[in-house]
């Protein structure tokens, strides 16, 4: 099946267990997500993959099987058995067209968001929740 699928650009999202991951022996690795996430980054980086999101990654200039056997690869990182036991899920997805990434288009200053909407946290490129804070109620953080 991998092989009558076309070549182009594939992308590989994966999301890990943090419990498994951080809690302290048995019941997880004693680690850091962080150790996992930057394994599997070199991993994709060294192979041709550029990062989209925290963990989405794509490659322009990829086969199916290649996407697949990256993923295989990633069953690899140190410590042997750590990826497979916290792995919550890792996907391939073909991008058939980069349009259908509406990130640019919908981030501040893109096609459907020209302007700011209300009141927006003075040192945000791009409008997000915040927690409340003392900081986020002085009037003088936030521009309209």
């Amino acid at each position: 099946m991998l092989l009558e699928l076309p070549p182009g650009a594939y992308g590989i999202s994966y999301n890990v267990y943090t419990h498994k991951s951080q809690d302290n022996l048995p019941a997880g690795w004693n680690s850091y997500c962080a150790a996992t996430y930057n394994e599997v980054a070199r991993k994709l980086q060294h192979s041709g993959f550029h990062q989209l999101q925290y963990s989405n990654w794509a490659c322009d200039s990829i086969d199916a099987s290649d996407a697949y056997w990256m993923i295989l690869s990633l069953l690899r990182i140190c410590p042997p058995g750590k990826c497979q036991s916290i792995m919550k899920a890792i996907k391939i997805h073909h991008i058939t067209n980069w349009a259908f990434d509406a990130t640019h288009n919908t981030q501040l200053g893109g096609e459907y968001s020209p302007h700011l909407e209300g009141p927006t946290p003075a040192g945000l490129q791009l409008p997000q929740f915040t927690w409340e804070s003392q900081e986020a109620m002085d009037i003088n953080n936030w521009r309209i």
